[in-house]
């Protein structure tokens, strides 16, 4: 685990998905990243969310592609070593999330936000944010606006954190000093907040001005396309009816059970090591290591003492030789070989890995709970039956796509099913009737009337067919008063807006101005302001006018009046703390400390993966 986190770390920034995010970048190859379970356990109490199972799939996915070339599929690593890499990966997510929260770097949902519409692939071909085709792509590849903005809040905060990690590396004194005085220092300022809705409500229209505003503008006023289908879906549950398991198959599976089990053992171990280079010949370095194994087998010295006189790994003598956790995959081959022999507080013979010599012992054993035949049977009889149903449903869809491609009409196909018939629906009114994947496939699909389509989901599938397409027609006045209202206070308030900007840009700000506010001593990680407003404020130079726009229409007016860098004492108080970010000036104390932010108080509960 150690050693993944340290691959993030010396490998591309995280930041660099945040522009690909626009593409179905969880989706590579056939891989699926996705299950049928709700649940995914915890990480230190923190419930893992679908979410978390995406990213560190897309993670893993864009490490070995980095390695390997963009043909690479995740596919060809095996489904074992895949599951342990996406276990680990998320481990790692949640503790760099802690990390980053701690050290005050998680961004807000706004900063995300922003960090949203830069992307290219939501903007029109003249760069401005489309809301509708930002909705159109991220719900095509099964996310909710909530979802999408959650993990941009992740991959960000997350960048963030790892940056100033990897970029403090081999810092001087002098760095640390001036890296904690940016981060520590606080400014005063005076503001103006520009309220865009209080801009709003203050203007009038008239009936005439809407009319006026509806007939100069009618493609804003379009009602939604509607369509017609008829549509069926089919499940797996469908096809389960009268599925018989031969005994024989369970006792089969059950045993596959048992040997999977013992590779989910996770073992900890220690070591001892001599670093060959450090000796005149690697028999010399032998010698010494068999003299510390006699030691230890006739008890004159404890692994412990052994490792605090004798180790010569700098990184891990603090910590009594502790190299952490591995279910058969995170150490050495040689390491791995020699655990699953020894038995608990045992100790290895000599292992060689060319450079270096090791005595491991084995500290902690976890193993899984074994259930009996008895306790498993019922579950190993419905998963025959899961298995059994979905392949009469994909032998089901095979048999109607022929029917299809033979040109049969829906009507003809599904004649003996109970389809249901839709009428003139939006897309909105359709989602609330449908899955998300039929609203896209029949309105994202060209109109090809009485074509019959189809979708599958997870263990289903949704067989249609358009049967009407109602193109967009204007809504009348009356309809669209509400909507045209809305739209001219917006336009008559950015005009009052631009107004306002061009006032103080012209004349600066003035106590006397509305909403003229000061504040003291706002420190680079302070709630009292927007994000986006902290981030001007000290990116400025002193006594400078600077407009921030927050993506409400709020309009901020903000000026760095003065500046306060913290004093000596406050510097040497967080040298320390700032030291394990900022300052890992050798790269064996930047180990230590990510091996101890993965190992202190680490709590994993995983659940299907």
């Amino acid at each position: 685990m150690l050693e993944s986190v340290r691959s993030i770390l010396s490998g591309k920034t995280l930041f660099i998905l945040v522009t690909l995010l626009a593409i179905p970048f969880v989706f590579f190859g056939s891989t699926s990243f996705g299950t049928v379970f709700t649940s995914f356990g915890t990480v230190n109490g923190e419930p893992v969310t679908q979410t978390d199972v995406n990213l560190a799939a897309s993670n893993i996915t864009q490490r070995y592609q980095s390695i390997f070339g963009e043909d690479f599929s995740i596919d060809s690593i095996g489904e074992e070593q895949y599951s342990e890499s996406l276990r680990q990966e998320i481990v790692n997510q949640k503790i760099l999330l802690s990390a980053a929260r701690n050290a005050g770097l998680f961004v807000s949902d706004k900063q995300a936000k922003k960090e949203i519409i830069k992307i290219e692939n939501f903007q029109t071909e003249d760069g401005q944010f489309d809301e509708s085709v930002f909705q159109s792509i991220i719900r095509a590849n099964g996310f909710t606006p909530d979802d999408y903005i959650n993990l941009v809040q992740q991959t960000v905060s997350m960048d963030f954190f790892i940056q100033g990690l990897a970029n403090s590396a081999y810092a001087t004194e002098n760095d640390i000093k001036k890296f904690i005085t940016a981060f520590e220092k606080t400014r005063d300022l005076d503001f103006v907040l520009i309220d865009f809705d209080a801009v709003k409500n203050e203007q009038e229209v008239s009936e005439d001005e809407i009319k006026a505003f509806y007939d100069a503008n009618p493609l804003l006023f379009l009602d939604e396309e509607r369509r017609s289908i008829n549509y069926l879906t089919l499940n797996a549950d469908d096809f389960a009816t009268g599925i018989e398991v031969d005994e024989s198959l369970m006792r089969t599976a059950y045993d596959e059970y048992l040997a999977e089990q013992e590779s989910n053992v996770q073992r900890r171990a220690s070591h001892i090591m001599i670093d060959v280079i450090n000796y005149e010949s690697k028999d010399a370095a032998l010698t010494k290591l068999a003299s510390i194994k006699s030691q230890l087998d006739d008890g004159s010295i404890q692994f412990e003492e052994a490792v605090t006189q004798f180790s010569e790994d700098d990184a891990t003598l603090d910590v009594d030789g502790d190299l952490g956790y591995s279910a058969g995959f995170a150490f050495p081959e040689e390491f791995e070989t020699a655990l699953s022999a020894m038995t608990l507080n045992a100790t290895s013979n000599i292992i060689d890995l060319e450079d270096t010599l090791h005595i491991l012992k084995l500290t902690e054993l976890i193993a899984p709970d074994i259930k009996s035949y008895e306790e498993s049977a019922n579950e190993l009889k419905q998963e025959f039956i899961v298995s059994e149903s979905s392949a009469r449903l994909q032998n089901a869809i095979a048999q109607y796509e022929e029917r299809i491609l033979a040109g049969e009409s829906f009507a003809t196909i599904f004649a003996e099913e109970s389809f249901t018939a839709l009428e003139q629906l939006s897309s909105q009114e359709l989602s609330d009737q449908a899955n998300s994947s039929l609203v896209n496939e029949v309105f994202n699909s060209a109109s090809n009337i009485n074509a019959v389509s189809f979708v599958e989901g997870e263990d289903e599938v949704t067989f249609f067919t358009i049967t009407e397409v109602i193109e967009p027609q204007l809504l009348s006045f009356e309809s669209a008063t509400s909507s045209a209202r809305d739209e001219l206070l917006n336009s008559k308030a950015q005009n009052q807006l631009a107004v306002m900007n061009k006032n103080i840009a012209d004349n600066g700000l003035d106590e006397s101005q509305a909403n003229f506010q000061s504040y003291k001593a706002v420190s680079r990680y302070s709630s009292l302001l927007p994000r986006e407003v902290t981030n001007v404020l000290f990116q400025a130079s002193l006594d400078e006018l600077e407009q921030v726009t927050l993506t409400n229409g709020d309009v901020y007016w903000l000026k760095a009046t003065n500046e306060t860098l913290p004093n000596e004492s406050l510097i040497s108080e967080k040298e320390e703390s700032y030291q394990m970010i900022v300052s890992q000036i050798q790269q064996q104390r930047y180990n230590v400390y990510l091996d101890n932010l993965l190992r202190d108080g680490l709590r994993v509960n995983l659940t299907n993966l």
